[in-house]
Formats: C-alpha cells, structure tokens, sequence
C-alpha cells in the first residue's frame, strides 16, 4: 500500500518543478510563484498538523455493526 502512495506523491510532484517556472515565466517574475510555494507549504503544514495529532482510531470490532 505504501508503494502506491508514494508512486502516487512521485506522479504528483515531478510536473511541480516545471509548472512553477511556467508560472514565473508566464506571469513575468518570481513573486506569484513563490507565493504559491509558500501558500502550498502552510497547507502541507496544516494537514501534518491534524494528521499528527494524539489519540485513537475507532476501527470497529466484532460486536460493532458499523
């Protein structure tokens, strides 16, 4: 399961590279881009945040009917 995951993160991420420097370009400077990087990394942040947060998961069990 964890291959497919990060096969899936390659695929997403190779074409980043390529689409900010489109965007520099297209856009006529660094500023925009580096904003979207920026933007991108808090979001990433924030769901890290939730995603490490303590506690348990209620997976169910025999007795319970969902």
């Amino acid at each position: 399961m964890s291959s497919f995951a990060q096969a899936g993160g390659y695929l997403l991420a190779a074409p980043g590279p390529w689409l900010v420097g489109l965007l520099s370009t297209t856009a006529g400077g660094w500023p925009l881009a580096f904003g979207l990087i920026v933007f991108l990394t808090v979001i990433s942040a924030f769901a890290g945040h939730l995603a490490g947060k303590n506690g348990e998961m209620d997976i169910g069990g025999p007795d319970d009917p969902m």
